[in-house]
């Protein structure tokens, strides 16, 4: 059986999370002001969800 998860997991779990929460709340507030973000248009969407799924699907590696 598998020890406790190493801190530096949950830590970058949580940015991945906190990084997509950022990109989708830029990108409402400010995504029409910032070049790229505009550039990118809809996948501002998939890249902020795509980093949240990802940091809930590293949760089930968490113990």
């Amino acid at each position: 059986m598998a020890g406790p998860t190493h801190p530096i997991y949950i830590a970058v779990m949580l940015i991945i999370m906190l990084v997509g929460l950022a990109w989708l709340v830029v990108n409402y507030l400010a995504g029409e002001s910032i070049p790229f973000m505009a550039a990118i248009g809809g996948w501002n969407f998939a890249i902020g969800f795509s980093l949240i799924v990802i940091g809930l699907l590293m949760t089930m590696r968490w113990r």
